[in-house]
């Protein structure tokens, strides 16, 4: 978990210092520096090192704010009220996060490793609310299984 002294930047400095991250680790985790990534995001190794505790503290928060953005893109599920708007819902969120993923490549890239991601309230709820309207719409049932 990043600092103290990280939370209180300025949230361009923190935008500007994930986005450097984000860039680097898209090329794969093991080929990121952290040296190369600090550097580049202008900071020096000391001031770094104020913020986060090393390379993997700092993959942790790349991921966090992954996460939260990618929430952000999706929205909060709301129930359907029918079968019709939530398979409209559900193409209209997937839609919203194929555009986002297509305008933000090095998103697709991280999401593509296999890594472990911290987990994601938000995203998680999601999920639950999404399967609960499908289930109680009948809808993710009649869709996953065989029935005559």
């Amino acid at each position: 978990m990043p600092s103290p002294r990280y939370g209180r930047l300025a949230p361009e400095r923190r935008a500007h210092i994930l986005a450097v991250a984000r860039r680097h680790l898209a090329a794969g985790l093991e080929a990121a520096s952290y040296n190369q990534i600090i550097a580049d995001a202008g900071i020096s190794k000391t001031t770094a090192y104020l913020y986060f505790d090393g390379k993997q503290d700092l993959v942790d928060e790349v991921w966090r704010d992954l996460l939260v953005r990618l929430a952000e893109v999706m929205g909060p599920w709301r129930p359907a009220g029918s079968a019709r708007a939530f398979w409209r819902r559900l193409e209209a969120t997937s839609d919203a996060l194929r555009r986002h993923l297509v305008e933000h490549a090095e998103d697709l890239a991280l999401l593509g490793q296999s890594v472990a991601v911290p987990e994601s309230a938000t995203l998680e709820r999601w999920f639950v609310d999404l399967v609960e309207d499908g289930v109680g719409l009948g809808e993710l049932l009649r869709q996953l299984l065989p029935i005559a």
